[in-house]
């Protein structure tokens, strides 16, 4: 028992003492590090201990429930990157012992993030983590009752501009641990959440409250910020300013209510419905809006809009969405209008669900040199998916005239599928990269992504290549029978295997194989042939057959590649022979070294050519000439380049005795002889010297050189290459010019000596020479100009004197004067003296300019005038300063209708400040044109912009120029115009009004008159203001917007008229009243829709014509009209053309009204019409004897006819006689159309025929029009089918053909016609007889673009008594529709 006591208390005694100790240890180290002096050697031991990380200082505060610095640096490898002043921590460490954080409060009075962190590369071996899927057991409970900070500062590493706020917060996580574990909505700790920002230097705050009671939620996010906010420093976008943003969702975690709101300046969005949280299973809707805007420079729409309701699994959601984008422009691309659909659809079974998305690309445009390639239809996009089947299938499609794809995949385990591609049309594709290729191609792909880590990646692909016109070489090689195909795939390891690439066509098997381990350093084992049959495929100048094979083995830095050419090579004139070529290349690309043989035989001469060369492990490059010989050639030598070096050491020989040994080669004479020697002489001490020698003569048909000599030496080329050398052309001749040359170059790289004179004769016609001299200086990069004169053309430039160019790091000109002068006025001078780089300090004048300096090369400029130009430049060539002025004096042409014009006077200053201009510029021309632009422009695209352009100009001022066509204008045009922003983003106000404005053009009878209206700036966009003009009692008005400084110029305008005539003539006068609108994007696509009414209108045809007609200009079957300069803008129509009656056609005894509905639509480059135009009612009366027309119609349907625009004819023309009726029926297609003649009773149509003509049967008819009446119907029968109008036109070879209904020339006999059109709208034909007895005129009227009314009047032939059908020469009626097929 004594035992037991003493054994507890010398155990008491072990545990008590120890803990005693402790405590007093503790205590000790607590009051240590309360004391002043602890609490500095804390400040000194923080830094060694953290590795100079951290560094502190002013510490106090009753540790360590009470921490408090007075300054806190975080430091990296640069210095501090982060600084507190005055932070506090007030917490209880004792509550650590019940897993709880208690902190009371954390504040500072300043928070500075001075910049980014730089990170020390990491040295160390990665070392892999165990995964660890055991919770995490931490379950610490943080409870922070109050967050401070003062004043935050962000540098602008992070935000664009320094930024600064205040924080404001607390925070209450029952545990941390779900965070350790990978947080999840199921496993959100209970928490309560707050932080408020706002900021200091901007009218900006954000208010976060996050609330997680058991299963539910309450988040609250509101972000409010005014201009200037981070939408306009961090994003560029001030466009989005002032920003308001709230997110709230509240409620259970399976059924949580969302609210959502933004609003970015113009762009609005919301979001409301509720949310399952756990299963993410939604009922939402969502709206957005962004009007019209440019987001920033090069990214611009006119509309956004999105409309969506959703319901069910967000991963697979049913209901629908709508997405419409119009004229959305970015990087360079284009969109004219999008519309995207999207629709969810909840099946019986899962695997029955499925989401749909249509989407419809218009106007689409692409960046390259075919920006409108795709825009003349609609792109569209189909995808169909499973989302909730086991594979994911997925089908999408993608439709445009030029290509059509369609794919197929499973998406689970992993993608796989396969990809069909179709290109119906290769030339427009072609034409992308400026290639000329027409034809059609294929793809057929299989692809598959490896399920699991030993699958490989495949894919395999079949393809067909059909060339039917364009680049000669690939539709002789390929023809119209290519196939090809690929065979890949990539292990597990990083093997890249290309089993096949195969390309098969005509005259062209190519064949690829290769093995890339890249994961050993890219090795590779690679074989390719390819055979050519037949050379004159490729190049009909070429004869024979040939055959490549190559392999290149080891890694891609150090390559071994074999190559063999052989086969037979010949020409047309040149018998075929064996050529065989063999390369071996070691060690590429960095070392290369190998040989390169040839022999065989060339034009009956044995060929041999050996060759080796190398690069050393010094850099310089060695090639050894061994041999090379055939005919007259031969060459042999040994030359090495040392590295840096300019000139080669060694010997060469190379010779060619007779020229004339090519001649069939080349397929042309030729003759003469070339010589070219060069060879080192190295003696020891002294530097080597290099002779060059060349020798030759050469004649040709087109060129020829009499003798060409270069000779003499280089010496020490390595080192200072210090040439001695002369240039002597003689006999020099080049189609028609002549003349001679002489150049020497002498002396060491800092005092090089160039001298050149050469004359010429038939230099553009005229004499040319040039005489000049300058010293190089290699290594300070200066020439000094001694001497230079030049003539061209009757002008000459001469050198002033001896000026001094610098062209290194330094570049300048010493004092640059020279004179230019053209023949018979003063010479213009020109003065430059000073630096442009790295400084700018430069003056430069410009004197006397004169349009006479450009007449030698624009023979028919005529003009008068000076213009004179001072310059002093300082700065540097990025940021220049200084000023510069412009004089144009009394600038006005001496001929032509512009001569009438005043002259012209132009003054501008700018004043240079680095990035920006001060501008000062005006402009005049008499009174009637006064213009002025001053402000600041910007000298680089963030340069600011800040002008004003300000004046009138006077319309009348051009009825000079416009009045020898025939037109007329007045009015006047004022500006007050100011553009804003910088150069990538400008922004414009003001306007440009128009006053009292009339237009009239005499010739087509059209008179517009006080036209007013004004074109109004507003921002990006230039408003078109109700321009309105009067045209005979009515109005047109234009109304709309441009947007003239946003990417692809999108276009909305409207054009209305309400009772307006525009034209008033003689010939015709209409009232339209239209309804237009013309949308889209400029340089892209633009669409024309709405209505064109004809209320009325009235053709007036004249009773005579003159007697004189016009020469006719035919184009005949296989000739093209002149081409115009084509335009890549695409223009659609949907545009609707109505006459609802009084459509009237009076004049020379013609009546007839019409009436017809037009539907237009297509682009204007392959219109679609349909409907037509029917006669309403009319009739032809002379003398009292009519034709009527009982039925006439031209429609538009394009059925049964390959060209669409094909419009359907049907045409019925009566006559009664003795109690018969005939009819000539017009019926088929203009394209084909078909003439027939019936009757009631029936009759033979001979008989028809003589009715329709002369009113009697042929019984009746004299001896002389039996065989007129014989004579048109064999010529228009053509002895086979009863088709007379196509047979004529192919007889004739004529565009327009015209047979007179009811009428001919010379009493009635078959006539045909051609024409053209006299002036807009009025077409004028000349018709000759069969019997080549009469003539006549005919005058055509353009109704619609393409349908014409036409009649005749005649004006030879002679007529006896009163004129009939039967008497008249050549009267006649009829509706014709035109188009070049």
């Amino acid at each position: 028992m004594r035992v037991r006591k003493v054994l507890l208390r010398v155990a008491a005694g072990l545990v008590i003492v120890p803990a005693g100790l402790v405590a007093v240890a503790v205590t000790g180290v607590l009051i240590g590090i309360n004391l002043s002096a602890g609490q500095r050697l804390i400040e000194r031991k923080i830094g060694p201990l953290t590795g100079g990380m951290v560094e502190i200082s002013g510490l106090s505060g009753f540790l360590p429930q009470h921490l408090a610095v007075t300054k806190l640096l975080i430091k990296d490898e640069k210095g501090p990157w982060i600084e507190l002043d005055n932070a506090d921590l007030r917490w209880s460490p004792l509550s650590l012992l019940h897993l709880d954080a208690k902190i009371t409060s954390l504040s500072a009075s300043r928070v500075a993030v001075l910049r980014k962190m730089v990170s020390a590369p990491d040295t160390t071996p990665a070392q892999p983590t165990p995964a660890s899927t055991a919770p995490s057991k931490l379950h610490l409970r943080v409870d922070l009752a109050s967050l401070h900070v003062g004043r935050l500062e962000v540098s602008p590493d992070y935000t664009v501009t320094p930024t600064v706020f205040s924080a404001d917060g607390h925070a209450h996580i029952h545990s941390i641990a779900p965070f350790l574990d990978g947080v999840t909505m199921r496993t959100l700790p209970v928490m309560d959440i707050a932080l408020a920002l706002k900021r200091l230097d901007r009218p900006a705050n954000l208010a976060l409250n996050v609330q997680t009671p058991r299963d539910r939620i309450a988040l609250g996010v509101r972000y409010q910020e005014g201009e200037n906010g981070f939408a306009t420093t961090l994003g560029q976008m001030p466009q989005l300013d002032p920003l308001d943003l709230h997110l709230n969702l509240n409620g259970p975690r399976t059924a949580a209510v969302l609210d959502f709101g933004l609003g970015a300046g113009p762009v609005k969005a919301v979001a409301s419905g509720t949310m399952n949280l756990l299963s993410m299973v939604a009922d939402l809707h969502v709206k957005a809006d962004a009007p019209s805007m440019t987001l920033r420079p090069g990214i611009a729409w006119n509309s956004i809009a999105l409309d969506t309701d959703l319901h069910g699994p967000l991963m697979a959601p049913n209901g629908q969405g709508v997405l419409d984008i119009d004229a959305l422009t970015a990087a360079g691309a284009g969109i004219g209008h999008l519309h995207a659909r999207f629709d969810g659809v909840e099946g019986t079974r899962p695997e029955d669900t499925t989401a749909h998305l249509a989407a419809v690309l218009d106007g689409l445009r692409i960046p390259g040199s075919q920006p409108t390639l795709l825009a003349s239809a609609p792109l569209t996009l189909d995808v169909l998916a499973h989302p909730l089947a086991a594979s994911v299938p997925v089908v999408a499609k993608l439709d445009h005239p030029l290509l059509h794809a369609s794919a197929t995949a499973d998406l689970k385990p992993a993608a796989k599928g396969q990809l069909d591609l179709a290109l119906p049309d290769l030339h427009p594709l072609a034409a992308m990269g400026s290639t000329d290729l027409s034809g059609t191609a294929g793809l057929h792909a299989d692809f598959a992504m490896p399920v699991t880590r030993q699958d490989d990646l495949t894919l395999k692909s079949t393809g067909t290549l059909a060339i039917t016109g364009g680049q000669p070489q690939a539709l002789n090689l390929v023809g119209k029978n290519g196939t090809f195909s690929l065979d890949l795939a990539k292990s597990p390891a990083n093997i890249l295997t290309l089993k096949s690439f195969a390309l098969d066509g005509a005259a062209l098997h190519l064949l690829v194989s290769s093995v890339i381990d890249m994961a050993h350093g890219n090795r590779m084992q690679t074989k390719a042939s390819v055979q050519l049959p037949d050379l004159a495929k490729a190049s009909p100048a070429i004869l024979g057959n040939t055959t490549l094979t190559a392999t290149a083995d080891g890694p891609t830095d150090d390559l071994a590649v074999k190559a063999d050419l052989s086969g037979e090579f010949g020409t047309k004139d040149v018998a075929k022979g064996p050529v065989a070529l063999h390369a071996d290349v070691q060690h590429l690309p960095s070392h290369p070294a190998g040989v390169l043989t040839a022999k065989g035989t060339l034009d009956h001469a044995p060929l041999v050519l050996d060759t080796a060369f190398q690069q050393d492990d010094a850099g310089a490059y060695h090639l050894d000439l061994n041999t090379l010989d055939w005919n007259s050639l031969s060459g042999k030598g040994k030359l090495r380049l040392p590295k840096g070096a300019k000139v080669p050491l060694g010997d060469l020989d190379v010779s060619i005795r007779n020229l004339g040994d090519f001649r069939r080669l080349i397929g042309q004479a030729i003759s003469g002889h070339l010589t070219l020697g060069l060879h080192t002489t190295e003696t020891e001490g002294a530097p080597p010297v290099v002779k060059l020698g060349l020798d030759g003569m050469l004649g040709m048909a087109q060129a020829a050189v009499q003798s060409l000599k270069v000779s003499g030496t280089i010496a020490n080329p390595i080192d200072a290459p210090e040439p001695s050398l002369v240039l002597d052309l003689a006999g020099l001749r080049y189609q028609a010019m002549t003349g001679r040359a002489h150049a020497t170059i002498k002396g060491p790289q800092t005092a090089m000596a160039v001298a050149l004179n050469a004359a010429f004769q038939n230099v553009m016609d005229a004499p040319a020479n040039i005489d000049t001299a300058l010293v190089l200086n290699v290594p300070e990069k200066t020439v000094r100009l001694g001497r230079l004169a030049a003539l061209v053309k009757g002008e000459s430039l001469r050198l002033s004197r001896p000026a001094v160019v610098s062209f290194g790091d330094t570049m300048g000109v010493d004092h640059l004067v020279a004179t230019l002068a053209p023949q018979g006025v003063a010479p213009a001078t020109v003065d430059i003296a000073g630096t442009f780089k790295p400084a700018l300090a430069l003056t430069a004048r410009l004197e006397h300019l004169t349009p006479a300096i450009a007449k030698p090369f624009a023979p028919d400029l005529s003009a008068t005038g000076t213009i004179s130009l001072a310059a002093k430049l300082g700065g540097t060539l990025d940021a220049p300063t200084g000023t510069v002025s412009l004089n144009g004096r009394d600038l006005r042409m001496k001929t032509g209708p512009a001569a009438s014009l005043p002259a012209a006077q132009i003054l501008a200053n700018l004043g240079l400040a680095g990035h920006s201009a001060k501008v000062d510029a005006t402009f005049g021309a008499g009174p009637s044109v006064a213009l002025a632009v001053h402000g600041t422009a910007p000298l680089s695209k963030t340069g600011a912009i800040a002008l004003a352009t300000t004046g009138h100009v006077d319309l009348s001022v051009a009825n000079a120029v416009l009045g020898a066509n025939g037109m007329a204008v007045a009015g006047k045009i004022g500006i007050n115009l100011n553009v804003a922003g910088t150069a990538a983003q400008p922004r414009a106000s003001g306007q440009i009004g128009l006053e009292n404005a009339s237009f009239d053009n005499y010739a087509q009878g059209v008179h517009l008159s006080r036209i007013n209206g004004a074109l109004v700036a507003s921002g990006d966009t230039i408003n078109v203001n109700h321009i309105i003009a009067h045209a005979g009692p009515g109005t047109i008005t234009l109304d709309g917007t441009v947007g003239a400084f946003r990417p692809d110029l999108p276009v909305d305008l409207h054009i209305t008229s309400d009772k307006a005539r525009p034209v008033s003539s003689e010939l015709l006068t209409a009232t339209i009243n239209t309804d237009l609108h013309i949308h889209g994007q400029a340089t892209t696509r633009l669409d024309v829709d709405g209505k064109v009414n004809i209320p009325n209108a009235t053709v007036n045809i004249p009773n005579s014509m003159p007697a004189s007609v016009p020469q006719l200009d035919v184009i005949r079957p296989g000739q093209k009209p002149a081409s115009g300069t084509g335009s890549s803008l695409v223009i659609g129509l949907g545009v609707d053309v109505i006459s609802p009656g009084e459509f009237f056609v009076r004049g020379h005894g013609v009546f007839a009204e019409m009436q017809g509905r037009l539907r237009v639509r297509g682009t204007s480059a392959e219109p679609l019409i349909s409907g037509g135009f029917d006669l309403k009612r009319g009739n032809f009366n002379l003398g009292g004897i009519n034709l009527n027309f009982t039925n006439g119609r031209v429609a538009f349907n394009g059925s049964g006819v390959n060209h669409k625009l094909d419009p359907t004819l049907d045409f019925r023309a009566d006559r009664n006689a003795s109690g018969t009726l005939a009819s000539l029926l017009v019926t088929g297609y203009a394209s084909a159309p078909k003439l027939d003649f019936v009757s009631s009773p029936s009759l033979p149509r001979d008989q028809v025929l003589s009715i329709l003509l002369f009113g009697t049967d042929t019984h009746s008819l004299s001896t002389t029009q039996l065989a007129e009446l014989g004579a048109a119907v064999v010529q228009l029968a053509g002895g086979s089918a009863f088709d007379p109008l196509s047979k004529v036109q192919n007889l004739l070879g004529l565009d327009r053909l015209a047979v007179g209904g009811g009428s001919g020339v010379d009493n009635g006999g078959t006539s045909v016609e051609a024409g053209k059109y006299v002036m807009k709208g009025v077409y004028v034909g000349a018709k000759q007889a069969t019997s080549g007895s009469g003539t006549q005129a005919q005058v055509q009227i353009d109704l619609t673009k393409r349908l014409k009314f036409n009649t005749t009047v005649g004006t030879g032939g002679q007529v006896t008594g009163f004129t009939t059908p039967e008497n008249d020469p050549g009267s006649s009626i009829g509706l014709s529709y035109g188009y070049s097929y």
